[in-house]
């Protein structure tokens, strides 16, 4: 055998023991790749789960503002002028009690000298 021929056969024993090294190579990959192909599809599905989780959220949560701004605080105001209303009774009915209790004193008082004449 030649030089040449010698070369040759040494270069196609190369060639096929890098192809196989490749095909094994690639094997190996796809072994390990397949656990976390399907881990980044899990996770994918995940996030568009919480995507469609959030866009619920947020659109609940306008809902809540709007029903905050258009009936809780306005209700929340009127009970406040309400109460407004209420004390300022409490106070008049205050002085009245006030004035009866000096009536009362004073018609006690008044009896206490006609009953004693």
């Amino acid at each position: 055998m030649t030089d040449k021929e010698m070369l040759e056969a040494m270069r196609s024993m190369l060639e096929a023991e890098r192809e196989h090294t490749g095909r094994m190579m690639d094997e190996k990959l796809k072994r390990e790749l397949a656990p976390i192909k399907e881990d980044v599809s899990t996770l994918k599905g995940d996030v568009s789960t919480l995507k469609e989780d959030v866009s619920d959220i947020k659109q609940r949560v306008v809902k809540i503002e709007i029903t905050q701004e258009n009936i809780i605080i306005p209700n929340i105001q009127l009970a406040y002028e309400g109460i407004g209303g209420i004390n300022e009774r409490l106070s008049k009915l205050d002085k009245i009690e006030a004035k009866q209790e000096a009536h009362d004193d004073r018609i006690w008082a008044l009896e206490q000298v006609v009953k004693a004449k």
